[in-house]
């Protein structure tokens, strides 16, 4: 079961999408056999006020030349379109006017070394620009790649040297409180190294987002980066330890606040540890919506298999693989067997790793 990228003829809003474009993902979800943790993060983010754009994401059959394909989940691309990110705009001859959209990724998009820079600030990790396009004549390498480079750099001098109030004239914080307490739910094996994504509004700071990639979430990564630990349960205590960079960090159940350099560096600043915990408290109410929706006893007509079960179904009488080894999944989602057990198992997870976070920050529930 393959992802897929749809291409229009001209552009278009399918199913209602704020965004008008050519481009849209089909999500394959092969990997969570639950098929909803993509669908959770996006839920969760577009419920969260520092995180101003979540892409737009609906359940669809596909069917291809008359044969059935699965159950997949229609998506916006991360772009600078209008109702996507909103940066379209004509290269400007001061990089400071521009907007731009940055990834962290093993390897630059290109694939070329052209689209990019290695960070030394960041174990030397690939950042990769997205837009503006580096291809465009009027775009000059020396002058708005550079810019975007020392921008970064000046980030995480600025989160080195633990200097709160250069911090804060950087970055956007309610952006950056939002995106960790996402993802540090949801425990995103992936936000260590890529699906990472920033944006810089034009003469404005940096953001955090927009969220992407939530599949190796909520229990499902059979190792953290080689070590082999499987997180089958919401309060795993990894002894963190980078066996590529041999940073001997020790995270105890906290994942993205020792993997991830921005908030590793971060929550060294007690004045973003305070507004983590009270975003933690305020977020309760929607942690709760999502604790309902991934509920399947019916108790709830809005929920997730209430709805899509029969899809689901359909989806897994196409695709055999519920009982068998599927990347990435530990041995306990390789022994639950059913659509329902699955989603149950995500319900139990999310509930419970909530509790964890909020004992972690000391937020009373």
């Amino acid at each position: 079961k393959k992802p897929y990228r749809l291409k229009f003829s001209e552009k278009r809003s399918p199913l209602g999408a704020p965004a008008s474009a050519k481009k849209w993902t089909l999500i394959n979800n092969y990997g969570d056999k639950s098929l909803i943790r993509n669908m959770i993060g996006y839920d969760m983010s577009a419920a969260m006020s520092g995180l101003e754009y979540t892409v737009m994401h609906e359940f669809i059959d596909v069917y291809l030349d008359g044969e059935y394909y699965g159950l997949f989940m229609m998506c916006d691309r991360i772009d600078e379109k209008e109702g996507r990110l909103g940066l379209d705009a004509p290269i400007s001859e001061d990089p400071a006017e521009m907007g731009y959209i940055i990834e962290i990724g093993m390897t630059d998009r290109l694939g070329s070394g052209k689209d990019g820079w290695s960070e030394d600030r960041d174990k030397n990790r690939s950042y990769s620009i997205s837009y503006p396009d580096i291809d465009d004549p009027n775009f000059k390498y020396d002058v708005h790649m550079a810019y975007i480079e020392d921008y970064f750099d000046q980030c995480l001098a600025a989160l080195s040297d633990k200097n709160w109030e250069k911090i804060c004239e950087l970055i956007d914080i309610d952006s950056f409180v939002d995106y960790y307490i996402l993802q540090e739910l949801f425990m995103n094996k992936d936000c260590f190294w890529r699906s990472v994504h920033f944006y810089k509004k034009p003469n404005g700071k940096l953001y955090a987002g927009p969220a992407w990639d939530f599949d190796q979430t909520i229990g499902n990564a059979n190792d953290l980066f080689g070590l082999n630990q499987y997180d089958a349960t919401p309060d795993c205590d990894i002894n963190f330890v980078d066996t590529v960079h041999n940073s001997g960090k020790t995270a105890g159940h906290l994942w993205i606040a020792q993997a991830n350099t921005w908030y590793r560096r971060l929550l060294r600043n007690e004045e973003f540890v305070a507004l983590v915990q009270k975003r933690l408290r305020e977020v309760q109410p929607i942690v709760e919506e999502l604790l309902a929706l991934t509920t399947t006893d019916g108790s709830n007509p809005n929920a997730y298999y209430t709805r899509y079960s029969k899809a689901m179904e359909r989806n897994f009488k196409r695709w055999t693989i519920m009982g068998q080894q599927i990347w990435p999944h530990t041995p306990i989602l390789r022994e639950i067997d059913t659509v329902k057990g699955q989603i149950d198992y995500v319900n139990d997870w999310l509930g419970k790793r909530y509790v964890v976070l909020c004992n972690w920050y000391k937020v009373e529930l």
